[in-house]
């Protein structure tokens, strides 16, 4: 696990799960989420490989009773990071593929998707 966080949730929210936008530069990716839902969202940020995976859960009303949704957002990487090259701090993690390699390189350019799991 990298990091653990809470997305508080808003009533004039239009979407009712948390989406998690990608921020390429040129040295670095940064994930964080784009905005509130409707409902507090905890999030769980591991990685797995050559995914990042966001994996949430939040809680809805249904009829008399409280239902749980677990979801995954994950993104395939170009590469297989360390644990050296991620910073996870507050909402946002950043992945710098030339953080141990002596300096900044230019991440390959990607068009990275975040697709549900």
């Amino acid at each position: 696990m990298l990091l653990q966080y809470t997305v508080r949730g808003s009533p004039s929210a239009h979407s009712d799960r948390v989406e998690i936008a990608i921020d390429q530069q040129p040295d670095s990716y940064r994930f964080y989420p784009r905005g509130p839902s409707r409902f507090d969202t905890d999030f769980t940020v591991v990685i797995n490989g050559q995914s990042l995976e966001f994996r949430s859960t939040y809680s809805v009303e249904e009829g008399d009773g409280v239902k749980t949704i677990n979801a995954t957002q994950k993104v395939n990487l170009p590469l297989a990071p360390t644990l050296d090259q991620i910073d996870a701090f507050g909402d946002s993690v950043t992945v710098s593929p030339g953080k141990t390699s002596g300096g900044p390189v230019q991440v390959p350019e990607q068009d990275l998707r975040i697709v549900m799991g």
